[in-house]
């Protein structure tokens, strides 16, 4: 009995290490995006904000910007295999960074193109494009806040990491965020989910990445996982894709009715 009490007291005193870790590093962002959101504000052309950039070496927009041809092939090599003709599509990114997924989908006649993203300077490239509506706000607190039931694709891929859930299920739990996120979904709506998972020295922090509190969730909740895909998985970071297509709900419940 002794040890399982001192095996459950150090599991709290770890967790609580990890919470307070975490919170010191989000307050510390939280404060370096809000000064960069004061700069930006009054930023009104891709000329202006591309000399801003370069005024301040922002290397995470110079990264993104270096892998866009790859993050278009991994974005496709998603759609073409699940089939989906992006025309007339109602486009929802989540974090799209240098908005790859935004620029594919316009090519491709999507009716409209809308974007998520809590990080003012690539909030700021994505809405200076003529085609796009940007919503900069928290995707984990605010999400009802957009119009529900409108968007008929959903993408998600490395936004948040999986162990964030994992970690933060008492106060975030993963079933009320994926409610939240399907209010956005139209009836016949696709959802495509690939989250990030943490690793230290090549190592993944949550080695099985289909036997755990993330994966039991999303399963539950009605998503399937995709096989591996070329261009599009990574066995470290991204090993894992979920997929949910909101037609299927609307079949049951239209049966059952």
């Amino acid at each position: 009995m002794k040890n399982i009490i001192k095996q459950f007291s150090n599991k709290l005193i770890k967790t609580y290490l990890w919470y307070l870790k975490f919170i010191k590093r989000y307050l510390k962002v939280r404060r370096h995006w809000s000064f960069q959101s004061k700069q930006l504000i009054s930023i009104n052309s891709m000329e202006e904000f591309l000399s801003y950039v370069e005024k301040i070496n922002y290397d995470e927009f110079f990264m993104y910007k270096d892998k866009s041809n790859e993050k278009r092939k991994d974005f496709k090599a998603v759609i073409d295999y699940l089939k989906i003709d992006l025309k007339d599509q109602k486009f929802l990114d989540i974090g799209p960074a240098y908005g790859d997924s935004l620029d594919i989908c316009y090519e491709s006649g999507a009716k409209s193109i809308d974007f998520i993203d809590f990080d003012p300077l690539f909030f700021t490239f994505n809405r200076l494009k003529p085609f796009t509506k940007g919503y900069n706000c928290d995707l984990f607190r605010e999400l009802k806040t957009l119009e529900h039931r409108k968007y008929s694709l959903i993408w998600i891929k490395g936004a948040f990491s999986a162990d964030r859930f994992i970690k933060m299920k008492l106060v975030l739990p993963l079933s009320t965020w994926l409610a939240n996120l399907e209010l956005l979904a139209s009836p016949l709506a696709k959802i495509i989910i690939c989250p990030y998972w943490s690793n230290d020295n090549y190592v993944r922090r949550i080695e099985d990445v289909y036997h755990n509190y993330f994966t039991r969730i999303m399963l539950h909740e009605g998503y399937n996982i995709l096989p591996m895909i070329k261009n599009h998985n990574d066995d470290l970071r991204f090993p894992i894709t979920f997929y949910k297509d909101m037609s299927n709900n609307f079949a049951i419940s239209d049966n059952k009715n």
